[in-house]
C-alpha cells in the first residue's frame, strides 16, 4: 500500500524517529512518500534515511496550528500576526498538498503529529482515509495555544478516520478515551533482540535531552548538588543539544552550587545505547512528556529511571517500575536509593522493566498494531 506521510520536521525528533523505526519493520508492506515543510533544521540523519529508502519527499510549507502561549507585551502585540500568518501558510499548503495527492494516489493518508491538520482536510477533498497521529500534550508539554481551541480541534480530531495517541495520558487529556475511532499505540523504541543488560553499572547519572528550560535540567542540577555532597564519586552526564545561552545558565547554576566539576555537557549523540547501559540511572525531568520516548530506551538497555511524576513519564514508569519524584528534595532522595541498590536488586528490577518494555514499546508491536490499523480502513 502507498501511505502519504505529512510531517512537521526534516529533523530527528521524537516523532520523526519514531515514524523510520515504524517504517523499518513496514518496508516489506508500506511504499511511503513524505510531505515535510520547506523551511527548517534539515539534519543528515533524516536526508540519509530518505535516500537509502527511495523515499519520495515533497516539501511545502506546512502550517504547525500551534503558537507559543503570549508571556510580554510584545508577545501580545505580535499574537494577530502570527495567527494571520499561520491561516495563509495553511490554505497555500492545502493547495499544494491537494496536487501532491492528485499526483501520488495514496491508499492512506497519515500526519505523524497533533499540531497538523491539512492531512485531514485533503483527505476528505479526496475520500482518502486519514490517519492522525498525535504524540503531544501541546499545551502541558510545550506551553502552546491550541488554535483555534482545543474544543473545536477535538472535534476535528474525531473526524479522522482514525486517531492514535502515544500514550493513554494525551487520550484522556483530549477527552478520546470513549470514542471508538482512537487507539493508543504506544512508539516502537527498539526491536527485542536489542535487549541489553550490563553488569556493574558506572557511577553517574545520565540526563540526555533537548536541553531547553522544559526539560528540567535545573532540577536536575539542584538534586545533583545535594546529593554530591555525600555522593562525590559520582557524577552527572548532561546529554543533547540545546541554546547556547540556557546551557550557559546551567553552567552558572553548577558552578553556584558547588558542583560543576562533576557535570559533563557531552553534546548531541545519535545513538545514547552506550550511555543507558552504563547509568546508574537515566533522570527524566521533563515537566510534561507525551511518551517519554528516553524512559521507554532506558528499559531496553537495562537502566533504571528516575523520572517525573507526570505525563508520559509516570505512565511507563508505572509500567515497567522505577522510581518518581515531584520536586526537588524527591529526586535527591531517589537517587540517594539508587545509588544504594546492590547489583542483585539492580537486575532484578531491570529485568522486570526489559519485560515490560518488549511487550508493549519493541518496534515490532508498534508496526504489528499500525499494519492492523492500515489493513481495516483499507477494508472498510
Amino acid at each position: 500500500m502507498k501511505v502519504l506521510y505529512v510531517l512537521n520536521a526534516k529533523f530527528m525528533g521524537g516523532a520523526t524517529i519514531s515514524l523510520f523505526n515504524m517504517l523499518k519493520m513496514l518496508k516489506k508492506d508500506v511504499t511511503p512518500v513524505f510531505v515535510v515543510p520547506r523551511k527548517g533544521l534539515t539534519d543528515d540523519t533524516f536526508i540519509s534515511f530518505v535516500k537509502k529508502n527511495n523515499i519520495k519527499l515533497y516539501e511545502i510549507p506546512v502550517c504547525v496550528h500551534a503558537i507559543y502561549k503570549p508571556n510580554c507585551i510584545m508577545s501580545v502585540i505580535k499574537w494577530p500576526i502570527s495567527f494571520i500568518l499561520m491561516c495563509v501558510r495553511h490554505y497555500f499548503s492545502l493547495f499544494l498538498l491537494d496536487k501532491i495527492v492528485e499526483k501520488e494516489r495514496p491508499d492512506i493518508i497519515h500526519t505523524n503529529v497533533g499540531v497538523v491538520w491539512e492531512g485531514l482536510g485533503i483527505s476528505k477533498k479526496k475520500a482518502i482515509p486519514h490517519v492522525w497521529h498525535v504524540r503531544e500534550y501541546q499545551d502541558l508539554d510545550f506551553d502552546w495555544m491550541i488554535i483555534p481551541s482545543k474544543q473545536t480541534y477535538i472535534k476535528h480530531l474525531l473526524s479522522s478516520d482514525v486517531v492514535i495517541t502515544i500514550s493513554n495520558g494525551i487520550r484522556n487529556h483530549f477527552d478520546l478515551d470513549k470514542s471508538s475511532n482512537v487507539e493508543t499505540v504506544y512508539n516502537g523504541i527498539y526491536s527485542n533482540s536489542e535487549c541489553r543488560l550490563e553488569m556493574p553499572k558506572s557511577d553517574y547519572f545520565l540526563c540526555a535531552s533537548r536541553i531547553v528550560p522544559e526539560k528540567g535540567h535545573e532540577d536536575v542540577i539542584r538534586a545533583f548538588a545535594e546529593f554530591h555532597k555525600k555522593n562525590n564519586r559520582y557524577r552527572l552526564k548532561i546529554a543533547g543539544f540545546g541554546d547556547s545561552s540556557f546551557i550557559k545558565r546551567l553552567v552558572n547554576l553548577a558552578k553556584s552550587l558547588g558542583c560543576c566539576e562533576s557535570i559533563d555537557f557531552v553534546g548531541y549523540h545519535k545513538d545514547m545505547r552506550g550511555f543507558l547501559s552504563h547509568a546508574k540511572a537515566l533522570i527524566v525531568a521533563s515537566h510534561f512528556e507525551g511518551f517519554g520516548r528516553m524512559t521507554a530506551e532506558a528499559a531496553f538497555m537495562g537502566c533504571l529511571v528516575i523520572g517525573r511524576n507526570t505525563g508520559g513519564t509516570k505512565e511507563i514508569i508505572d509500567k515497567t517500575g522505577g522510581f518518581l519524584f515531584s520536586n526537588v528534595e524527591e529526586l535527591e532522595r531517589e537517587m540517594e536509593k539508587m545509588a544504594s541498590l546492590d547489583d542483585s536488586k539492580y537486575m532484578s528490577l531491570a529485568q522486570k522493566a526489559q519485560s515490560v518494555a518488549k511487550q508493549l514499546y519493541s518496534t515490532e508491536n508498534n508496526a504489528s498494531k499500525i499494519l492492523s490499523i492500515y489493513n481495516e480502513l483499507l477494508r472498510r
